[in-house]
């Protein structure tokens, strides 16, 4: 897989969401990297109220996920320490 670029703009938002969410980052990061949906879920995976958060809560969810599973497939790949 090669190197994933990252638009500076986009980069912007990421943050962000990041420094707005934290915990809903890191709850998807964690769910796409492991693999593993743990705490309370809705049916579907999403975290308990998922579907009732702000457009901003949700959006750091799927950023944090993105994250992870681009960590986890460079993982797989081979490359990790690389960048």
């Amino acid at each position: 897989m090669s190197e994933i670029a990252i638009l500076p703009h986009a980069a912007a938002e990421i943050g962000r969401l990041r420094a707005a969410w934290p915990d809903e980052f890191r709850d998807g990061a964690r769910c796409a990297f492991l693999e593993k949906y743990e705490g309370e879920r809705e049916l579907d995976g999403y975290p308990k109220g998922f579907h009732g958060w702000p457009q901003d809560r949700r959006n750091a969810w799927f950023a944090g996920f993105n994250r992870g599973l681009c960590d986890r497939q460079s993982m797989e790949a081979g490359n990790v320490g690389t960048a």
